[in-house]
């Protein structure tokens, strides 16, 4: 039998790091038996040979989260997760150069370290990817106004359409059409449009 830190009796060869752990280890040892090395990896090289680095870490050795974790390899790498990071408005996620905080693409108009807010909720909807009511064209929601009705809405008789993509008019005195810019020909023709 060989001695200890030897395997493969009668070749009796030493276990080395370089050798059988990959270079990756602060110490190798022999089996009881003698039959193979036992490596004991440093940093969070893993398997019998130290030559798996699990996705979570990278690094030249093993010692970093990787690109889309957070943390410090003293603790632990979690990786960077659109719902647990970014509220789930997120079109891509990762972490930032020095893995303490993921970045978060906010979609439709989100914005924020973890697109939590609305860039303008007096105009988008709650979902903040469509206009409210009132407004149109998204992405910019522009306010329906009296201007868009020809100035000949009734007060508050501004709104837009349901699929926010037209300003819908409710026409004051006699004044019709789309937008309130015309008076029929039985209306006083003097401007008003509110006398026979």
């Amino acid at each position: 039998m060989c001695a200890e830190g030897y395997i493969n009796y009668p070749l009796c060869t030493k276990c080395d790091t370089s050798t059988h752990c990959s270079g990756h280890a602060t110490s190798v040892s022999s089996t009881p038996a003698r039959d193979a090395c036992v490596c004991g990896c440093h940093n969070y090289w893993t398997d019998t040979t130290c030559s798996t680095c699990p996705a979570s870490y990278g690094g030249s050795d093993c010692n970093e989260c990787s690109a889309t974790y957070i943390g410090t390899p003293d603790t632990i790498c979690i990786e960077c997760n659109n719902f647990a990071h970014c509220n789930g408005r997120a079109s891509s996620v990762t972490a930032n150069p020095t893995h303490t905080a993921c970045l978060c693409a906010c979609m439709d108009q989100w914005q924020g370290d973890s697109c939590g807010v609305c860039s303008d909720p007096n105009k988008y909807s709650s979902t903040c990817n469509s206009c409210k009511a009132g407004y149109v064209n998204y992405p910019t929601c522009r306010l329906c106004t009296s201007a868009d009705c020809s100035n000949h809405a009734l007060p508050g008789g501004v709104t837009s359409n349901s699929g926010r993509t037209a300003c819908v008019c409710s026409c004051a005195d006699g004044w019709t059409g789309s937008t309130c810019s015309t008076c029929p020909t039985n209306y006083m023709q003097d401007g008003n449009c509110n006398k026979c």
